[in-house]
């Protein structure tokens, strides 16, 4: 097991996001990455419910749109699952939030002329739902301790918005910080609060970074250790309908400008 967990069946918990990039026009940030989920039917001897969207390896990239799932879940089946462990096909819950960036705001990035741009998150490994450790206790604990092989999952729990901005700012600001200014970008993109909250300290911004519905999206002029960009507060792909209405309104409004 490294040390950043192990997912069911064995593939180890590794960075995503990590890179630092080339110069861009924009950078996005969001929380923290996803992962490739499979169905999983146990065997029908351990009388053990079937879950519907069980974490089991890395995000392949930031944002991951899932359009390669079924391809990674062969490759993932072939290294990774002894066929006594049951049977997996590719979830359903496999790349929405890559979906809604592409349409949301990769799309508009590009038509308001935004050439290039580099996606990373506050975070760099996966966390693990409340309902999905929920699911790991119920089905996948009991299967190890009555099967050979299978190896035991470690996975680190979801974490609150404020937890996301501590540990970002405690133990990711110095690699984030490096992105930005790898990338020079014109604009920086936050997704969600706790990605506000991460830029707002470390632009030193008189912001709490917290989302209002009067100025969403209003583009603000920070620095970030030297480097000057226009930082645009959005939703996170996940945020309630309400703010998914706000956001749909702000992309008729005209949304980017460069």
């Amino acid at each position: 097991m490294t040390g950043l967990g192990r997912f069911p069946f064995g593939a180890p918990v590794q960075p995503c996001g990590d890179a630092l990039p080339g110069p861009c026009d924009a950078v996005v940030l969001g929380a923290y990455p996803s992962a490739v989920h499979v169905r999983w039917v146990p065997p029908r001897s351990s009388g053990l419910r079937p879950i519907s969207a069980l974490a089991v390896d890395n995000e392949p990239t930031v944002f991951w749109d899932g359009s390669d799932a079924d391809q990674r879940v062969e490759r993932w089946r072939a290294k990774y699952l002894d066929p006594n462990w049951g049977e997996v096909s590719t979830a359903t819950l496999n790349g929405p939030s890559g979906s809604w960036l592409t349409s949301n705001i990769l799309d508009p990035l590009r038509d308001a002329g935004a050439g290039s741009t580099f996606i990373t998150d506050c975070l760099t490994t996966y966390r693990l739902s409340g309902g999905a450790a929920a699911r790991l206790r119920d089905t996948y604990d009991p299967m190890v301790k009555v099967t050979s092989g299978l190896p035991a999952a470690s996975l680190r729990a979801h974490p609150s918005e404020s937890q996301i901005v501590r540990e970002a700012l405690d133990q990711q600001s110095e690699r984030i910080r490096g992105q930005i200014a790898a990338a020079r970008p014109q604009l920086l993109v936050s997704l969600g609060n706790a990605a506000s909250r991460v830029v707002a300290a470390l632009s030193e911004s008189d912001k709490s970074g917290k989302l209002e519905p009067d100025d969403y999206g209003r583009p603000r002029p920070v620095s970030i250790s030297g480097t000057d960009v226009i930082w645009i507060a959005l939703v996170h792909p996940a945020t309630p309908a309400v703010w998914q209405e706000r956001h749909r309104q702000w992309l008729v409004e005209g949304a980017f400008r460069f």
